[in-house]
């Protein structure tokens, strides 16, 4: 994986979120308490890479909150522009999390994180914007999580 990259803010201060969730984002940015199995997984693996395959198995199986971009049934995946040569499809590790950064009434679908990185594929990810830590996935990452 060439660029797969735990970030703790980076990208997240550098994202701007619609003006709405913008203040309710900043209040939840920072290191979360793990509430779930892929939150102590992703913990675990951020201070050790040596469990990050751990992660990787547990994401592609738990479930997760992939933030759409309407609330229609075949609604896409919500694409966040992050840089003008850059936008980036938001997964989150649990729709409290989602909810806590874009907001209450943001569409969402939940489903294993195998099938949301499907849905993905081809794009770049951000793994829990806006919270620390998050992941970024580049679209050789997704194919290479898929892979597994």
């Amino acid at each position: 994986m060439r660029r797969r990259t735990f970030v703790t803010a980076g990208l997240a201060a550098a994202a701007g979120l619609p003006q709405a969730a913008h203040a309710q984002a900043a209040l939840t940015l920072g290191q979360i308490q793990p509430e779930n199995a892929l939150e102590r997984a992703f913990l675990d693996a951020f201070r050790d890479p040596a469990l990050r395959p751990g992660f990787r198995r547990e994401l592609l199986t738990a479930q997760v909150a992939l933030a759409l971009a309407n609330t229609a049934p075949d609604s896409p995946p919500r694409m966040m522009q992050v840089r003008e040569d850059l936008s980036v499809g938001l997964i989150y590790s649990s729709a409290t999390r989602l909810a806590g950064v874009l907001g209450p009434a943001a569409p969402r679908a939940m489903m294993t994180g195998r099938q949301a990185l499907t849905r993905l594929a081809g794009q770049h990810v951000a793994f829990n914007l806006r919270l620390v830590p998050m992941l970024t996935l580049e679209p050789e990452d997704i194919a290479e999580y898929l892979a597994t």
